[in-house]
């Protein structure tokens, strides 16, 4: 799941909603951290710990530039926390995300590799990618780029100990589409090709959106196939817990949201989250055919 579109939610609010993750059954959670401050999650990091869900923290700047403070220090802080996975900039396919510049891999993987070296040194696990499925620079096209230049850097070992950061949303493809949900299928050949050999792949956004009805179809499809997924693939995340009801003044996102300010609910929350894996109907098998 990930969590509210903010950098910090008031105490209150994060008791209440760790409370609702752990009765949706919630294991994994991605949390923006605004740059390297790395104490505005304190409260929400422990209590996520203490719950036994895993922290996956996006330290979030506008476009892929050298992050400003001590990413060392806020990694090892956090990883003290029990946090492992740090996500690196998010979604640099995109002009939106470019902050001006033309998205380019190279550009990319320069600064990426400075600081997953840094995640690397402080004890944590750095995350590589986060792609728009939808970027103008196409995601596959930037990721087999990417990587290669890594290879020509010979800094490819980055990700011996690195995952690779989806958000594979449905994009109103069927379920078995890999432009849609098993976009990770594709993410992962390009990865083999390059590098010979799987990589951890953590979906750290995704969803579908429509009628109520068919994205309770589609994102049920989508958990139940998580039973029998593939080794390499290791989460996937709904993009989004809450929005304004945690703070945010942008009220864009409020239509994609679980729990909404006016204190809407979607279906998806008693229907499938509070049931849980066991009790949940469907099965895996149904979105491998």
């Amino acid at each position: 799941m990930h969590w509210f579109s903010t950098f910090e939610q008031a105490p209150a609010i994060v008791d209440r909603f760790v409370r609702e993750l752990q009765r949706m059954h919630i294991r994994w959670l991605v949390i923006l951290n605004d740059g390297t401050d790395a104490e505005q999650n304190d409260y929400l990091v422990r209590r996520l710990v203490r719950a036994g869900i895993m922290p996956v923290v996006r330290f979030y700047v506008h476009g892929v530039v050298p992050y400003d403070g001590d990413l060392g220090a806020a990694v090892r802080h956090y990883h003290n926390l029990g946090v492992h996975y740090f996500q690196l900039y998010n979604e640099p396919n995109l002009f939106a995300e470019a902050a001006g510049r033309t998205p380019s891999p190279e550009w990319y993987v320069t600064h990426w590799a400075q600081a997953a070296q840094e995640v690397l040194d402080n004890g944590g696990l750095p995350g590589f990618g986060a792609l728009s499925p939808a970027g103008e620079y196409g995601d596959l096209r930037y990721l087999r780029a990417a990587l290669r230049s890594l290879k020509r850097r010979r800094q490819e070992h980055l990700l011996n100990r690195g995952w690779l950061s989806i958000h594979n949303y449905a994009m109103y493809q069927p379920v078995d589409s890999t432009e849609g949900f098993l976009r990770f299928r594709a993410y992962n050949r390009v990865v083999v090709e390059e590098l010979g050999h799987s990589i951890p792949i953590l979906g750290t956004e995704g969803g579908h959106y429509g009628d109520e009805g068919e994205q309770f179809e589609h994102v049920s499809a989508e958990y139940h196939y998580l039973a029998g997924r593939e080794d390499y693939f290791f989460c996937h995340t709904y993009w989004l817990l809450g929005n304004q009801i945690g703070g945010s003044w942008d009220a864009s996102f409020e239509y994609q949201v679980l729990f909404r300010a006016d204190g809407y609910v979607n279906p998806l929350v008693p229907g499938l989250f509070y049931r849980g894996p066991s009790e949940a109907a469907g099965s895996a098998g149904e979105a491998r055919r």
